[in-house]
């Protein structure tokens, strides 16, 4: 765990290993966690989660390129703030902690990384980076932690839909649901639950691509 402060944090960033970081930032003109205007500085903690390699993801390759858009979420996820979930379909902010990017945009990051890295496909990247004939639609329904008297825990909610980009039609549709324990207290056991639920979901998503892909492969 590193220290950076906020004028170096964007520079600082590629060099920190592992994936936890502490940014030390003044607060002058919002609250945060109950500080009030000009109290003590708050202390965030930047989470990256990093995953395992995913070349060993079974299937076959695929002969076409996939566009994978920006996930869809609600305001409440649609930011870099870790969102809680508490008895009564409660929602909070996790205190002091902070995504190193918007959900959303974290997610299509180590999504589009990992269809890379499975060599599955011909080609992968974000809207208008390349020419495909399909296209990956994801909604974050839940990317939470869930704390609600029956273990804290990560949960993982995706809505995955994949669009033949020449017609406009959807060729399949898929929600997929991974949860992991939260093992130990603080930064460390949410990133390493959110890394183990995030690898499952991912791995689950690229197999599912791979039996669509073939099977519309062999009907086209």
């Amino acid at each position: 765990m590193n220290t950076v402060d906020h004028a170096n944090y964007g520079r600082s960033r590629l060099g920190i290993c592992p994936c936890l970081l502490t940014l030390g930032l003044i607060l002058g003109s919002v609250m945060l966690n109950g500080c009030s205007i000009g109290g003590k500085p708050v202390v965030l903690t930047v989470i990256e989660p990093q995953l395992a390699s995913t070349e060993m993801v079974e299937g076959q390759a695929v002969d076409w390129a996939l566009e994978v858009k920006r996930p869809l979420a609600d305001q409440m996820r649609d930011s870099d703030r870790v969102v809680v979930r508490r008895v009564n379909s409660q929602l909070q902010l996790y205190p002091g902690l902070v995504w190193i990017d918007a959900a959303p945009d974290l997610y299509q990051s180590l999504l589009i990384e990992s269809l890379r890295e499975s060599q599955k496909f011909t080609g992968v990247g974000r809207s208008g980076n390349l020419r495909a004939p399909f296209s990956l639609v994801t909604e974050l329904r839940r990317f939470d932690v869930v704390d609600d008297g029956q273990g804290e825990r990560v949960e993982i909610i995706i809505a995955a839909m994949i669009i033949d980009q020449r017609t406009g039609k959807a060729r399949g549709h898929h929600t997929f649901r991974h949860q992991a324990a939260i093992a130990g207290r603080g930064a460390t056991g949410v990133v390493q639950a959110f890394e183990e639920s995030l690898e499952e979901s991912i791995a689950s998503t690229i197999e599912w691509l791979i039996d669509i892909g073939s099977l519309q492969t062999a009907t086209d």
